[in-house]
């Protein structure tokens, strides 16, 4: 919980193992040596050229002015931009150009390096149309800060995280593509409050992996092929709303675990073809607070359950559609006090409805088996 960042300097052969401690890169306020991981060579303010209110970026940068910054060509292999902490109003407009780290540097774009922890303090950052691949720890991390935008970025072949939020609330992320990282998205230290709208999350180890991020909207998403979970909240990520996305061909398709206190809703989504379980509901022990919700969904062909709930209490599973799933159409192991009521569940390999012994104080009722 304390350790410090991993610092990758330009020295490094880029060798970095796939699997890095999510927690172990955290916690920097190392900025010299981050700085130095990033390769840059100047200081961009308002004293830089610009031209009809833009300021060029054409390489490594460290911005330490408000403004609206483009960049100019590709940077490859040569480092990264950073934001100083408190240096609120910047946009790094990427004008379709891709900043490449080829294994050598930490990050590709940082908002408010060293400014965590501490109150949020760099205010409204914007990134768009950039593409940004080959950094060890994140291709972009938003450290600190409150609000902004994240539009129209791709993040590929990160070995560790595409995006990262450490302590980085209420961020709207669009049209954005994560394809091939490590992990697409990974937010953790209270990074909540983040929208997610029509974002392609494919071919990732970990799709999206939420940690301590409370208050998340992830709408109209699509969510393909990655190897372990599509979407992951865990650790107090409550009152998370998950509706009209797709969960095609992921390990399992939405994981929702560890200690929930509010409650968290999934409406409307689809669930395909995934490797295991459809939703799984894990662990998650919802304190007094009111119930939570998985209602009008449609689970199909999944290889393992349609809704597997392990130790979950406190749910309401009502109006889904779950067919022809490998497993049981819903399963409830160890889970007390949920509701299960007008679901359609049909020719599925297991049971339509497997409740164990060990489950108390469940209502089940008027589903069509």
């Amino acid at each position: 919980m304390g350790a410090e960042r991993r610092t990758v300097t330009s020295e490094s052969d880029g060798n970095e193992p796939s699997e890095v401690s999510r927690r172990a890169v955290l916690r920097s306020g190392a900025v010299v040596t981050a700085v130095a991981g990033l390769g840059l060579s100047g200081v961009v303010g308002t004293a830089a050229a610009k031209k009809n209110g833009r300021i060029p970026i054409d390489g490594p940068t460290r911005i330490t002015e408000p403004g609206y910054y483009v960049l100019t060509r590709d940077i490859v292999g040569e480092g990264g931009v950073v934001v100083e902490p408190e240096v609120d109003d910047v946009t790094i407009d990427g004008q379709g150009y891709t900043i490449d780290g080829q294994g050598q540097y930490q990050w590709g774009i940082i908002v408010g390096i060293g400014g965590y922890p501490g109150p949020a303090n760099t205010v409204n950052p914007v990134v768009k149309d950039v593409t940004l691949t080959g950094f060890t720890i994140a291709g972009l991390e938003f450290e600190n800060t409150n609000g902004g935008a994240i539009r129209n970025v791709t993040f590929t072949e990160n070995p560790n995280w595409g995006l990262s939020f450490l302590d980085g609330r209420g961020a709207t992320i669009e049209k954005c593509t994560f394809s091939n990282n490590d992990t697409g998205v990974f937010g953790t230290e209270g990074s909540g409050g983040h929208v997610f709208t029509n974002n392609e999350i494919e071919g990732n180890r970990w799709g999206i992996w939420l940690d301590e991020s409370p208050g998340v909207v992830f709408k109209n998403n699509r969510f393909e092929k990655n190897e372990r979970y599509g979407l992951n909240a865990s650790s107090f990520s409550d009152d998370a709303q998950i509706i009209n996305n797709l969960f095609y061909r992921n390990g399992t398709g939405l994981n929702i675990g560890d200690y929930h206190s509010s409650p968290n809703l999934v409406r409307g989504n689809r669930f395909v073809e995934n490797d295991e379980h459809g939703i799984a509901i894990d662990e998650s022990f919802v304190f007094p607070s009111g119930f939570s919700l998985i209602e009008k969904n449609k689970l199909f062909r999944n290889g393992g359950d349609g809704i597997n709930m392990f130790a979950a209490d406190d749910w309401v599973i009502t109006k889904n559609v779950i067919r022809n799933n490998g497993g049981d159409g819903i399963e409830l192991r160890n889970s007390d006090d949920n509701v299960v009521r007008k679901n359609v569940i049909k020719r599925n390999g297991g049971d339509p409805i497997k409740v164990d012994a060990d489950s108390t104080g469940n209502l089940v009722e008027d589903n069509r088996t």
